[in-house]
C-alpha cells in the first residue's frame, strides 16, 4: 500500500469514527423485503453480520468514489486542433457533444482603470468589451462545439502552458495578442493591446 494510500484510509477511518452509532434509521418495507432475500443467499447455514463500524466505512466508501467521479467527469481542458492556413486559422475542439447555453462571463481579474464598455450575447458566444484611457480589452466566450477563426497573416505563436492548459497566444504586427484556450466546458479567447502577462492573468482568472 502507498503512503498516499494509507493516508487515504487513515483519514476515512477518522471521518467514519466521528459519524453517529445512534441515529435511528428507518427504511422501506421494500428496501427490506430485498436486504431479507440477500441475507438469505448470504447466509448458508451461518449468519453474516455486518458491525455498525464496517457499514458506516462501506457507506463513506461509497460517498468518496461518487465524490471522485464527480470531480473527474469534467476535464480542465480538452484536445483541441489548430490548423494554419494561407491567411488564417482555425480553433476547434475534438469529440464534443452539442454544446448547451453559454453561462454568463465571470472576469476575476481586471488591470485598474478599466469599465465595460460593451456586451452582446449570441447563441454561440458571450463578447464583452472593456476600455480604460489607452487600452482595451475584447472578451469571448465560445461554446465549446464552435470554430474560432482568426487572421494569422504575418502573425507570431506562441503556446504557454499554465496548469495543465495550453494557451495559445498570437501577436500581430501591431502587438496587439490574442490568446485562445478552453477549460474543457467552453472556448474563451482573449484580445488586447496589454502585455502577455497581464492577459495571461486575465485569461487564468476568467470563468
Amino acid at each position: 500500500m502507498t503512503n498516499f494510500e494509507k493516508a487515504c484510509l487513515l483519514s476515512c477511518e477518522e471521518w467514519v469514527n466521528t459519524l453517529s452509532t445512534i441515529d435511528d434509521f428507518q427504511f422501506s418495507k421494500s428496501y427490506e423485503r430485498k436486504m431479507k432475500k440477500l441475507f438469505n443467499k448470504m447466509r448458508n447455514d451461518k449468519y453474516h453480520r455486518f458491525t455498525t463500524n464496517t457499514v458506516k466505512v462501506l457507506v463513506a466508501a461509497a460517498i468518496i468514489m461518487s465524490i471522485a467521479t464527480t470531480a473527474f467527469a469534467i476535464p480542465t481542458t480538452r484536445e483541441y486542433i489548430f490548423n494554419h492556413f494561407k491567411n488564417y486559422a482555425v480553433y476547434t475542439v475534438a469529440d464534443v457533444d452539442q454544446a448547451e447555453q453559454i453561462e454568463p462571463i465571470s472576469v476575476g481579474y481586471l488591470p485598474d482603470g478599466f469599465v465595460k464598455n460593451q456586451e452582446d450575447v449570441a447563441k454561440d458566444r458571450i463578447t464583452t468589451i472593456y476600455e480604460s484611457e489607452d487600452s482595451w480589452i475584447t472578451i469571448v466566450k465560445w461554446k465549446i462545439d464552435s470554430s474560432i477563426y482568426q487572421d494569422n497573416e504575418n502573425n507570431n505563436y506562441e503556446v504557454v502552458q499554465i496548469k495543465g492548459i495550453d494557451y495559445i497566444c498570437s501577436t500581430n504586427e501591431e502587438g496587439n495578442i490574442e490568446i485562445i484556450w478552453n477549460n474543457g466546458e467552453y472556448i474563451y479567447s482573449v484580445y488586447s493591446n496589454l502585455n502577455m502577462n497581464e492577459l495571461l492573468t486575465i485569461a487564468e482568472n476568467l470563468k
